[in-house]
């Protein structure tokens, strides 16, 4: 199934997530419902994308990407635990991790855009 995704609003806003007991730094895409990863980040981690899920995301500057999705990812934003899907990048920043508005919402986070600021629920 081929889609067209797109990913352009910096917020600036983000924090430090889990995978595989290690912390990355994360950012918030209030223009996404979807989750990307820079693939050679994914790579590193171990994850493998599948062919048959694929789609093309366009970047901040407009450039053009193939990507496949990672499905069932595990997550952790303090302490608060999620497994969510994920899209490779391979152009852009490298260890890009932009995770979109349907990630925090699962998991009931206020994001105030404003004041910069997100509250998790404990």
């Amino acid at each position: 199934m081929n889609q067209k995704l797109q990913s352009c609003e910096y917020t600036g806003i983000g924090g430090l997530v889990k995978f595989n007991s290690r912390n990355f730094t994360w950012q918030l895409d209030t223009g996404a419902g979807f989750n990307v990863i820079f693939e050679q980040l994914a790579k590193e981690l171990g994850f493998v994308g599948d062919e048959e899920d694929s789609a093309v995301l366009f970047s901040a500057n407009r450039t053009k990407n193939a990507s496949q999705s990672i499905k069932g990812v595990a997550l952790e934003f303090s302490g608060l635990k999620v497994k969510t899907d994920f899209y490779t990048m391979a152009t852009g920043r490298e260890n890009l991790l932009l995770i979109g508005l349907q990630t925090l919402q699962g998991l009931e986070v206020t994001v105030y855009l404003q004041q910069k600021m997100i509250k998790m629920r404990r």
